[in-house]
C-alpha cells in the first residue's frame, strides 16, 4: 500500500530544520531573510506520509540535522527563491555558521 504525499513547509539552516508545519507563512520568509548568515532557506516539500512520521520523530530527538538529510533525500523541494539552491546543498553543516564560536553556555546543548 502506497502512502499519500503531503506537503509542509518551512525553514532549514546550517543546524538542520529550524521550523516544520503544514502550512506555509509569510514569517518563515522573513525569518529565512533574516538569517541568511546560516544559510537559512524557506522551503515546501512533497514527500510520504511515513517520511513526514520519521522527519517529526527526528526531531522529537532533536536530530534536525539528520530530519533535514532524510527530507533532502527522499522529498521533492520547492524552495522558494531560486538564490537559495545553492544553500540548500551546503546545508546542514554547522561550520558555516560564522557566529558557531561565539555563544557558549555549559547548560545549553544544542543551539540557540
Amino acid at each position: 500500500m502506497e502512502d499519500n504525499v503531503i506537503k509542509r513547509f518551512g525553514i532549514a539552516d546550517c543546524y538542520g530544520i529550524e521550523s516544520y508545519e503544514e502550512a506555509d507563512s509569510d514569517l518563515f520568509e522573513i525569518r529565512a531573510m533574516a538569517n541568511k548568515h546560516r544559510h537559512a532557506v524557506h522551503f515546501g516539500i512533497e514527500i510520504s506520509e511515513a517520511v513526514d512520521k520519521e522527519v517529526k520523530d527526528l526531531m522529537a530527538k532533536d536530530d534536525m540535522a539528520g530530519a533535514l538529510n532524510l527530507l533532502k533525500k527522499k522529498g521533492k523541494v520547492d524552495l522558494k527563491h531560486t538564490n537559495d539552491k545553492s544553500s540548500w546543498k551546503l546545508i546542514p553543516n554547522k561550520e558555516l555558521d560564522p557566529w558557531k564560536h561565539t555563544f557558549y553556555h555549559p547548560r545549553i546543548k544544542g543551539r540557540f
